[in-house]
This record gives C-alpha cells, sequence and structure tokens, in this order.
C-alpha cells in the first residue's frame, strides 16, 4: 500500500538562464530541453561523437551513416495539442545541417539503436548549392522525410528535395528528441554553430518554464522489504542537484531512520535524469504503519532539486508511504489477543507450561 501526500516546498520559479549558452547535448540521454524561444549553438566541442557509441541504428533514418559526429540532441514535451516547427539557422550560409526527430513518448533513447525507423516522426539530410543554409520545418514545408542531395521530386528517405520539412501535429503530454548535425563538419573538420529558432512551436508550450513535479513513487511492500525507493519526476534533474540531497524516514512512535539518495545513471556520467532511489538499511525490521519521507538539501540551502531549464522544486519536501507487515502471528490468550511481525526466513520458537485451573478441569498453557 502506497500513500502520497506533498506536503511543502512545490512552489514554481521559472528560471531560464540558458539563452546564449551552448548545450553540450551530445548523446540522447543528454537531450537539452527547449528552455528557450531561440539560442545559438557554438560549442567546437559538438564535434565529438559523444559518450554512447551507435545511439541510431544505421540505415533507419536519412541521416547518420554510422557517423555520429557533431551532433546536439534536444528533447522537449508538448503542453498543448498543435503543430511543432524549428528554424536552424547555419553560421556559415554554405554549411549543410542534417536533422532528424524521434518520438519518444512510450520510448527511451535506447530504443533508437534497434528502432529509430519506427520512432522517426521527420528528418531532413538534404543538401546541395541550392539546399544548404537554413533547414527545419515550417508552414511552407510540404513534405516529412527527405534523404540526401537536392531538388528530388517526391523526395525519399535517400533522396531530398528541399531543406524544409512541413510542421508535423503533436499532442499533449508527447515526448520527443531531435537530433541536429553538422554534415559539412563530417567533410571539412571544421565545425561552425547554428542559431535554432523554435518560434513556431510557442503555441504547443514546448519551451520548459515550470517547476519539475514527482509523479510517482514505488510501493515498499512490507517491512522486510530491502529494495530501494524509486522516485520518479516528471522532468530531468540535474545530478549535481542530486548528489546534495539527502532523506530521513520518521515513522510511528517518532522512529527517525536515516536515507541515502542515489541516481545510477549520474554515476555513469549522464548530466541529468528522471528518477532517483531512495534507500534506507535502517527501514527492514523497522515498526510498520505510516512512515514520512522527507527529502532536503544537505548543504542548507533551498535551491532545491533543479531541471535541466533551471526551474527547481523547493527543498523541503515530504511524502508518506505505508509499510505493512510481512507475516502476522496472531495468538489468542484467555480472550486476548497477541500479534507479532515477523519476515520470511526468521526463526520463531514458541514454548509452553501447562498448569491447570483451581478445579482441575481445564488445562492453561503460558506461551514464551
Amino acid at each position: 500500500m502506497l500513500v502520497v501526500a506533498f506536503m511543502l516546498g512545490l512552489l514554481s520559479v521559472p528560471v531560464n538562464d540558458l539563452q546564449g549558452q551552448s548545450t553540450g547535448a551530445f548523446d540522447c540521454i543528454n537531450a537539452q530541453p527547449i528552455c528557450t524561444s531561440q539560442f545559438p549553438e557554438t560549442d567546437n566541442r559538438s564535434t565529438t561523437s559523444g559518450d554512447i557509441i551507435d545511439e541510431i541504428g544505421d540505415g533507419t533514418t536519412c541521416m547518420f551513416d554510422g557517423d555520429e559526429r557533431a551532433i546536439v540532441w534536444y528533447s522537449f514535451k508538448v503542453s498543448n495539442d498543435g503543430q511543432f516547427g524549428f528554424i536552424i539557422t547555419p553560421s556559415n550560409a554554405d554549411d549543410d545541417f542534417d536533422w532528424a526527430l524521434f518520438d519518444l513518448t512510450n520510448a527511451t533513447c535506447d530504443d533508437l539503436q534497434r528502432n529509430a525507423g519506427s520512432l522517426l516522426v521527420s528528418c531532413n539530410a538534404a543538401g546541395g548549392p541550392s539546399c544548404h543554409g537554413p533547414t527545419g520545418m515550417t508552414s511552407s514545408g510540404v513534405y516529412d522525410i527527405q534523404g540526401g542531395g537536392c531538388d528530388t521530386d517526391p523526395p525519399s528517405i535517400s533522396a531530398g528535395n528541399s531543406s524544409i520539412n512541413a510542421l508535423i501535429p503533436v499532442q499533449e503530454g508527447n515526448t520527443y528528441v531531435l537530433a541536429v548535425q553538422n554534415w559539412s563538419f563530417l567533410g571539412s573538420g571544421v565545425f561552425q554553430g547554428y542559431d535554432i529558432d523554435f518560434g513556431p512551436s510557442v503555441n504547443t508550450g514546448v519551451i520548459d518554464i515550470q517547476a519539475p513535479e514527482i509523479t510517482g513513487i514505488s510501493s515498499v511492500d512490507n517491512i522486510c522489504e530491502t529494495a530501494p525507493i524509486l522516485v520518479s519526476f516528471n522532468d530531468n534533474i540535474k545530478c549535481e542537484t542530486i548528489d546534495r540531497v539527502s532523506a530521513t524516514l520518521i515513522g510511528p512512535g517518532g522512529v527517525t531512520l536515516a536515507g541515502s539518495v542515489f541516481a545510477p545513471d549520474c554515476l555513469r556520467g549522464a548530466r541529468s535524469v528522471r528518477e532517483f532511489f531512495l534507500v534506507s538499511n535502517d527501514l527492514k525490521n523497522s515498526p510498520p504503519g505510516t512512515y514520512i519521507v522527507r527529502i532536503d538539501d544537505t548543504q542548507g540551502n533551498r535551491e532545491g532539486l533543479i531541471d535541466e531549464c533551471g526551474n527547481p522544486l523547493v527543498l523541503p519536501i515530504e511524502f508518506e508511504i505505508e509499510l505493512e507487515p510481512n507475516f502476522d502471528l496472531d495468538i489468542s490468550v484467555r480472550q486476548r489477543q497477541f500479534t507479532a511481525n515477523f519476515c520470511d526466513g526468521d526463526e520463531v520458537t514458541l514454548r509452553a507450561s501447562e498448569t491447570f485451573d483451581f478445579l482441575g478441569t481445564n488445562n492453561l498453557y503460558t506461551w514464551t
């Protein structure tokens, strides 16, 4: 049984401090949320392949061809039904930028290696003298999939017509990732940046200005359960802010247990994650009942858990979990009921001494 009650610290303070900064999001797992409608990407580190190799299955999209250098990833979740689009304007008008948009509403970054083709929504790798320069998705676009080359009509996954694709319809709650690659760099070795403008999508609410929220807390079935508690969020939380929080569990009768917080993906090098684990070794064999879990900043400040766009979930936060006994042994003696709690594997010894009532007609037992 799990009862969740958010009790403190859900103040939303939008902070959009990434305008004018490079993203450094070179793997899908570290995709940069859209924090403002327009910002430049100029960081030369974009020439790397990231830390995860072969994220996209070869031959499944109009781009990549096994070379994932000079790619920057973006992610967004749709807040309102509408049309999604964007424009990439290269710093060098002769540069050729390719891109692919994937729907990860019911998938993860790991699925792109095997199922990129089925997750692909829109893709453009058109190139050539009349197809260099600005690219993206606008109301003037006609096609969704365009491969390399230019002026092919109609285009295909291996042949392009123009650098502009059509807008796509998006629905509230859907999640997408966008991969942008400087194809010109692959040939020249010279990376020049670009401006990316999500202005055509403003009405869909893809710009993240909301504080992150807890969306799920895994159940702890009983007092013998040793598995960690999984806390999930609706947004990516920066690992650096997770590293500085701790947890306390307050149980029946004021029992206080120490807890710790860790995120496996942060330990593997991710910049941000959507979930972390809460562990308390003292939880095993603690009294059953309602526990208040309090997550707070160990450094005493109140910046809280911060998402990729700088929006904070202010600390402390508290929620409740209900711990049930694993096994009850009920004993009735002289109409008095006694209950003891045990875990699987516990050894229980019952001893009885026999006596008689004053008439000598009933056996009485004393259990120890």
